[in-house]
């Protein structure tokens, strides 16, 4: 499966239609945020998106199946700590673990729980944590 950048998907759309950035930020935001987010350098309101996407003849419920390049990194991460669990790379698994908990928001309760998982896995493995904790 492939992943889409929401950036993407409005640059594709707006050359489509042979807009400007201009054109199609005019009222909602500057062409230098438009910009960011075609390029994945910010992450747009839900409220900007929703007027970039209706300016474009684009469904906003589209919106939740595309991902932000912060999304596409917490993915590859968690999948990169779950094989050096399978394979008992404990070591490369807490670096691993240090880099998403960098990057996760405090309030993903979500990947928190898969953090606090990952590294009870991984610290059984090498005797960190024993089965009492």
């Amino acid at each position: 499966m492939q992943n889409y950048r929401l950036g993407d998907y409005i640059r594709q759309r707006r050359q489509e239609l042979n807009l400007t950035q201009e054109q199609v930020c005019a009222g909602i935001c500057e062409p230098v945020t438009l910009s960011r987010f075609e390029n994945g350098r910010q992450t747009p309101s839900r409220t900007r998106i929703n007027a970039i996407l209706q300016r474009l003849g684009l469904p906003d419920d589209r919106y939740y199946a595309l991902v932000t390049p912060e999304e596409l990194e917490i993915e590859a991460l968690k999948k990169e700590i779950v094989a050096c669990n399978a394979l008992k790379h404990v070591n490369e698994g807490f670096d691993k673990i240090s880099q998403l908990e960098k990057i996760v928001k405090p309030d993903d309760q979500i990947t928190q729980q898969f953090i606090l998982r990952s590294k009870v896995l991984l610290g059984g493995l090498d005797k960190r944590y024993s089965s009492d904790e």
